[in-house]
C-alpha cells in the first residue's frame, strides 16, 4: 500500500533510499525486505535528518513496518528501553523466547520465526548497550533474571520455551535453572550453536588478546556476505598464505581499539559497505557488548538444570565465498575441541543428563539463512511439538 500521511510519506523515501530499491510499501517488513542491524542503525540517522526526532534502532525491531514506525514517531513516546522484540505475536501455541547472539543482537532471527509458521508467536531478547544511553549487563545471573521479567510480561507462568543462539545460550540457560529454582516449569531449552562455557574459557577467549575483535570482523562479514580478511591483509599488509588467520590475529592484538574500528572501517568500506558517523558507534557499542559478554560467558559457572534441553547443532557446511576459512578461524580462536563432530553438543553434556541433538546444515553463521533456516525451523517443531 502507498503512504497516505506526512510522515509515512518521508518515511517511504527513506526506506527506499536506505534499502537501495524504487519503492516500498508501508505494510512491507523492513528485516523480510533484507534490512539487518547496521541497515536499521542507517535508517534511523536518515528519519532524524529528514524529520528531526531520534528514533532509537530498538524502535525499528519493535515497529518494522512504515505504517507502525510512522504511528510510533507521530506519538511522540519514548518508552524505557525493553529487551523483548516481538517478531510474531499471535498464534495459538506457547510463545518462544530466544536470548541474542554474542554482539547482542536479534535480527537474525527474523527468518526463523517466519519458517516456524503463523501459529507460533515468537520473542526475541535484544541485549541492552546497543542502543545510544543503554549499557551493558556485566552479570549474567542479573541478565537472566531481567529477561525472565520481560518474558513474564506477555507469558506470566510456565511451561515455558526459551533458548538462546551462541552466547544466547548460557544465558537461556541460566534462565532455566532461575525459573526452575522458582518453581516454574521449563517445556524446553533450545540451544542452537551454543558452546558450554568451559570450552571457551580453557581457549582463553577474552578481549585483551584480540580474539574477541577478529570474531566481530568475521561476524560483521557474514553479515554483508563478504570476506573482509583479504581486504585486512591488504590494509595491513599480511601475506595471504597457509599461516594469513593466524598472522592476522597477531596482527589485531598489535592494535589499539581505535585502531583496530578504523581498520574495519577501511575494510568495510572495500568491501562495498562504507560505514557512516551513526553506524561506526553503533559497531562500537556492539563490540563493547560482545566483550562484556564473552567475559560473563568465560567466567560462568552452570549448575545443573532442566533435562528438556533440545540442542541444535551446524553440520559446518560452506555456504558462500569467504567461508573456506572458517574453521581454521575457530580453531585459532577457540582450539579444535570447540568444532568437534565428535562433540556435535558443544560441552553440554557435562552440565544435563538427557539433551536431544538434531544436526542442521551450515555453519555458525549460515544456520540462520536460506535454505538452511527451514531445516532449523522444521527440527524446532519436531522438538517441540511431534
Amino acid at each position: 500500500a502507498a503512504p497516505h500521511t506526512p510522515t509515512e510519506n518521508v518515511m517511504a523515501s527513506v526506506w527506499a533510499e536506505v534499502m537501495n530499491i524504487e519503492k516500498v510499501g508501508i505494510h512491507d517488513n523492513f528485516f523480510d525486505i533484507g534490512g539487518h542491524s547496521l541497515l536499521a542503525v542507517r535508517l534511523a540517522s536518515l528519519i532524524k535528518k529528514r524529520l528531526g526526532k531520534n528514533l532509537p534502532v530498538s524502535a525499528i525491531f519493535n515497529h518494522p513496518t512504515i505504517e507502525q514506525l510512522s504511528r510510533f514517531h507521530d506519538k511522540n513516546e519514548r518508552p524505557a528501553f525493553s529487551p523483548l522484540v516481538p517478531f510474531r505475536t499471535r498464534g495459538e501455541k506457547p510463545p518462544i523466547f530466544l536470548v541474542h547472539y554474542g554482539n547482542g543482537e536479534v535480527f537474525f532471527f527474523n527468518d526463523l520465526a517466519r519458517h516456524l509458521g503463523d501459529t507460533q508467536p515468537f520473542y526475541a531478547l535484544r541485549a541492552s548497550g546497543l542502543d545510544p544511553g543503554t549499557s551493558p549487563v556485566t552479570d549474567i545471573k542479573e541478565m537472566a533474571a531481567g529477561y525472565i521479567r520481560s518474558i513474564r510480561s506477555v507469558q506470566k507462568t510456565g511451561p515455558y520455551i526459551i533458548g538462546g543462539y551462541c552466547f544466547g545460550g548460557v544465558a537461556a540457560y541460566e534462565m532455566a535453572r532461575q525459573l526452575e529454582r522458582q518453581g516454574e516449569a521449563v517445556k524446553a531449552l533450545i540451544l542452537i550453536n551454543s558452546h558450554a562455557p568451559y570450552l571457551l574459557s580453557e581457549s582463553s577467549y577474552t578481549d585483551g588478546d584480540g580474539r574477541s575483535f577478529m570474531h566481530f570482523i568475521w561476524s560483521f562479514g557474514q553479515l554483508m556476505k563478504v570476506d573482509l580478511f583479504p581486504y585486512y591483509c591488504e590494509i595491513r599488509d599480511i601475506a595471504r598464505d597457509g599461516r594469513m588467520l593466524a598472522n592476522i590475529l597477531d596482527d589485531i592484538r598489535s592494535l589499539s581499539d581505535m585502531k583496530r574500528m578504523e581498520t574495519l572501517q577501511a575494510c568495510a568500506k572495500k568491501g562495498g559497505f562504507p560505514l557512516g558517523h551513526a553506524e561506526v558507534g553503533y559497531l562500537e557499542r556492539a563490540f563493547r557488548v560482545l566483550r562484556t559478554n564473552a567475559r560473563l560467558e568465560n567466567n560462568y559457572v552452570p549448575e545443573s538444570c532442566t533435562d528438556n534441553l533440545c540442542f541444535f547443532s551446524a553440520t559446518g557446511n560452506t555456504d558462500f565465498s569467504g567461508e573456506k576459512d572458517f574453521h581454521r578461524m575457530m580453531d585459532i580462536l577457540f582450539g579444535d575441541r570447540v568444532e568437534s563432530e565428535e562433540n556435535p553438543t558443544l560441552g553440554w553434556e557435562k552440565y544435563c543428563g538427557t539433551i536431544t541433538c538434531r544436526i542442521v546444515p551450515g555453519n555458525h553463521y549460515s544456520i540462520f539463512r536460506h535454505p538452511n533456516v527451514s531445516v532449523l525451523a522444521e527440527k524446532i517443531r519436531e522438538a517441540l511439538w511431534a
